[in-house]
């Protein structure tokens, strides 16, 4: 391949990749790390597999599962305002 047609279509392809993160990065959900022991990922890959979700949607289902566990035995969690923290 000539290395201007690669150059081109390098570009190219860099600018499709930067438009298609403008359309599907753009979330409402927080991003953070999350460290895990390698058996536990290893479960959650497998539930997810099972679900056919993503592992990081696998996460959040059983996240959400656990809170609405907590607030049915607890009660409601009030979250505090961005101004009252």
């Amino acid at each position: 391949m000539n290395l201007d047609i690669f150059l081109i279509s390098f570009y190219d392809c860099s600018e499709i990749i930067k438009k298609s993160e403008e359309l599907f990065v753009a979330t409402d959900k927080r991003q953070f790390t999350l460290r895990i022991q390698d058996d536990t990922y290893e479960k959650m890959r497998f539930l997810a597999y099972v679900e056919r979700r993503s592992i990081a949607m696998e996460i959040e289902t059983a996240m959400l599962a656990y809170i609405a566990n907590y607030e049915n035995r607890h009660g409601p969690i009030q979250i505090p305002e961005a101004s009252e923290e």
